[in-house]
């Protein structure tokens, strides 16, 4: 069987990639998409994703919390509209160091499925990040 990225990461169809972006760290969001790109060994169509794009499309409708410490706390979360709920995509923070090729991820993508994440037990100990 062939890997999963040979499916879904095509010339004709890259697969889509979103970076979380943030004004204040965009030095950052530039390493992760250079890093990614420079060591992905399939097309991919790397994005930016924050709060700032979603009002300029006109479907950023939240207040600014104040436990939201990145422009893209919460914007993640649009990905599936982005994408028009069809289809595989990845999302990663910013402040990514890729030293790995994204393949290796894409090949786990399980259409049994709807979403998959790394989970860990995150317990705030502030009021604000």
């Amino acid at each position: 069987m062939a890997p999963k990225s040979a499916e879904i990461a095509t010339e004709d169809h890259p697969f889509p990639v979103f970076i979380g972006y943030d004004t204040h760290e965009d030095i950052a969001f530039e390493v992760a998409k250079f890093s990614m790109e420079r060591r992905s060994t399939v097309p991919l169509d790397v994005q930016r994703i924050s709060q700032i794009d979603l009002e300029k499309r006109g479907v950023w409708k939240r207040k600014q919390d104040p436990k939201q410490s990145t422009q893209f706390t919460y914007s993640r979360f649009y990905i599936p509209y982005v994408q028009n709920y069809k289809g595989w995509a990845y999302f990663c923070d910013d402040d990514f160091l890729w030293l790995g090729d994204i393949k290796e991820l894409i090949d786990q993508c399980d259409d049994k499925y709807a979403i998959m994440c790394v989970q860990h037990d995150y317990k705030p100990t502030e009021t604000s990040k």
